[in-house]
């Protein structure tokens, strides 16, 4: 009986902790490619002597 409910807890784990996880790790993903992109696009516009106003 015993091997039977940790192989449920196990599947439970994996069922809902393995799309967290990957969703988590998108999300760093995202924010650390979006933040690096933006810094590359205000240091390209800065040497073209462009402004926002």
């Amino acid at each position: 009986m015993g091997e039977a409910i940790g192989g449920i807890i196990i599947a439970l784990l994996m069922v809902l902790g393995l799309p967290i996880a990957v969703m988590l790790g998108g999300l760093l993903w995202s924010a650390l490619i979006g933040s690096s992109l933006d810094a590359h696009a205000v240091e390209k516009a800065g040497a073209e002597g462009g402004s926002d106003s």
